[in-house]
């Protein structure tokens, strides 16, 4: 179920997608950023996705560390808002997990991540591009 906070940054990422393309470009520049939540941390994930089949960056792996070893949820979606995936976390790994989102039979385009874990969530952008 979607959330206010995800509606709300939904509609603003919808209507400022062309400075997020920019805004990707220079992130994949620097490399992926790191910020530590409450209860866990997350590390990364390849901004750009290229599903092709050739074993490079064919999937979004999401990388975190979970001292808690605390169940939670990626959920990814269209940029207009509509859910595309839901990638459960399972506890079990607590340092250098990571979980993946294989976006085979989803379009080229950008999409919205939204991290959650105990009760805390994160947001970004990745790229689908073939």
């Amino acid at each position: 179920m979607q959330t206010h906070k995800d509606n709300l940054l939904i509609y603003t990422l919808h209507m400022r997608h062309k400075l997020i393309a920019l805004a990707l470009v220079l992130a994949s520049v620097s490399g992926a950023a790191t910020f530590a939540p409450q209860g866990f941390a997350f590390t990364g994930v390849h901004r750009f996705v290229t599903p092709n089949g050739d074993r490079k960056n064919d999937t979004a792996d999401f990388r975190y560390e979970n001292p808690q070893d605390s169940a939670g949820t990626i959920r990814i979606f269209e940029l207009r808002g509509r859910l595309t995936a839901t990638v459960p976390i399972v506890p079990g790994c607590t340092t250098g997990c990571s979980v993946s989102w294989d976006p085979r039979g989803a379009a080229d385009g950008i999409y919205i991540y939204v991290l959650t874990i105990d009760q805390t969530s994160k947001s970004g952008v990745v790229v689908v591009v073939r």
